[in-house]
């Protein structure tokens, strides 16, 4: 092979064979080649299928005292709580221990406290895919006339009213918790004062309060069959809870001036289906 002949085979293997192509190499001088160790490549790393892990029951959304829930504030949830507590007679009514699902309809299930009594454990079925929405602690005046008095004749008198219960030199605590762990902010979720009106027992046998009967005849300018109030409070809406059982406790508790004391401490065991 001629010395040409020599590069040219050179260059054919000029990544493993350089030093073969010298000008002092005889021609016909044989191509050493011995296999060069090849340094390992580099190959990207193969990523490794995740590894499927349980899922993590976390708290349900409670959700902002500034939402618009269903089409509603929550000044006004806590105005319809009350328009359904009222109409529901005092021998049905949840706020006394009675069934939980009594007059319930739409996306939005109520739960109750009770008239102040202390601590009481009920249980309770919630439909599936049912918000869950209850107070903490809240307060209701109604317009009616108590010894020829004109009480709360209107919307501002019945403000008024409301918002005394709230005083600030009242001592206020809050509790709400599900499944042992407590839910947060509580003191942010107080309500607008917000009027309403309902329908619901004639008969003060039934009625669960004066409150909840028609003014009916008076000299103070009411309309017999008035039914005028107004609400503010502490309130919670939670959105539906996993299926299966849950307890849910809440309440709070005021501190009068006086050292007189306003207490409630309910808990749910619930069953969402």
């Amino acid at each position: 092979m001629t010395k040409l002949g020599i590069i040219a085979a050179c260059m054919l293997s000029l990544p493993l064979f350089v030093p073969a192509c010298s000008d002092t190499e005889a021609p016909g001088t044989p191509i050493d080649e011995t296999p060069i160790d090849e340094p390992p490549i580099d190959e990207p790393p193969v990523a490794e299928p995740p590894i499927d892990e349980p899922p993590v029951d976390e708290p349900p959304a409670t959700m902002p005292p500034d939402a618009d829930a269903f089409g509603q504030s929550m000044s006004a949830w806590g105005a319809a709580w009350w328009t359904w507590a009222f109409g529901v007679p005092e021998d049905e009514n949840p706020l006394f221990g009675h069934d939980c699902d009594t007059h319930q309809s739409g996306p939005v299930f109520f739960l109750t406290g009770n008239m102040g009594s202390g601590a009481e454990t009920r249980s309770c079925t919630v439909p599936a895919d049912k918000a869950l929405f209850f107070p903490l602690l809240n307060a209701t005046c109604a317009s009616y006339v108590q010894d020829d008095l004109c009480c709360n004749a209107n919307d501002e008198e019945l403000e008024a009213c409301v918002n005394g219960f709230f005083d600030p030199a009242l001592t206020i605590d809050l509790v709400a918790e599900l499944d042992g762990v407590p839910l947060p902010n509580l003191d942010a979720h107080m309500t607008d004062a917000q009027p309403f009106s309902w329908t619901g027992p004639e008969d003060p046998a039934t009625a669960f309060h004066p409150y909840a009967l028609p003014t009916g005849p008076n000299e103070c300018g009411f309309p017999e069959d008035a039914r005028n109030g107004m609400t503010k409070g502490y309130y919670l809406m939670l959105a539906p809870l996993s299926p299966g059982e849950h307890t849910l406790r809440f309440g709070g508790k005021m501190t009068f001036p006086e050292d007189r004391v306003f207490e409630v401490d309910i808990t749910y065991q619930l069953t969402q289906k």
